[in-house]
């Protein structure tokens, strides 16, 4: 709803002719070289890219950042296997949100870390919704804490529904296909005020989930393959 008919926000990032390691790696989003929304400055940092160019001869150990707008924050995707797709060798890339009470260098995205941070697997997202009560999550709470799955009723979390990945060439930094999905949610806790609501149970309750994704055809398949051939 927000970006309907509005201008795009823009990235300035390095083409990577002097140093072919810089390619796609964003310097500037909207005119900011960095932001400004959390108390460390590491997490203020943009680090990788905007999300859809890479730079090539990549190795499987310095894993795949980009920035993402959508939550104010850059996100690592580390090496899960090797795999293919289209007949190419692929390196199978995958994103946990990880844990923020245990995770020192995850504090600055809690309001009150360590005791105000979210559960394993859940983010929060208030700081970059200008205060609204949002917790992001994989869908059906995916590799989430088990005690936040048990709160819910009918989900059925599945790697291959729900699971962000990316088929990665490392050679040529060309994703050939990729998932991001993200589940949206609130948190519920009971309102004394309220008699109805005086007896609820605390629990994170799911609104909805979202997926982007491609599959590339043969089309551009072809062209990697073409250029890893040369």
């Amino acid at each position: 709803m927000k970006k309907n008919a509005t201008p795009t926000k823009t990235f300035k990032v390095y083409r990577g002719i002097k140093n072919s390691k810089d390619l796609g790696r964003v310097v500037m989003y909207d005119d900011e070289p960095e932001m400004d929304l959390y108390d460390d400055e590491n997490c203020n940092q943009y680090r990788g890219t905007e999300g859809t160019i890479f730079p090539p001869f990549m190795t499987k150990e310095q894993g795949v950042w980009a920035y993402t707008p959508d939550i104010c924050r850059s996100m690592p995707a580390t090496y899960e296997r090797p795999s293919s797709y289209a007949g190419i060798k692929t390196s199978r890339f995958t994103l946990s949100f990880g844990d923020h009470k245990a995770d020192e260098s995850l504090h600055c995205y809690c309001r009150d870390p360590p005791d105000g941070c979210p559960p394993y697997g859940v983010v929060d997202f208030s700081i970059c919704l200008n205060g609204a009560p949002l917790l992001g999550s994989l869908p059906h709470f995916y590799d989430t804490d088990p005690a936040v799955q048990q709160k819910v009723i009918g989900l059925h979390p599945d790697p291959d529904k729900h699971k962000i990945f990316l088929e990665f060439d490392l050679f040529s930094g060309s994703p050939l296909a990729a998932a991001k999905r993200m589940q949206f949610n609130i948190q519920m806790m009971p309102i004394p005020e309220l008699e109805f609501m005086s007896r609820l149970d605390e629990y994170i309750h799911p609104l909805f989930w979202v997926e982007e994704s491609v599959y590339l055809n043969k089309t551009f398949t072809n062209e990697v393959k073409y250029g890893l051939v040369l």
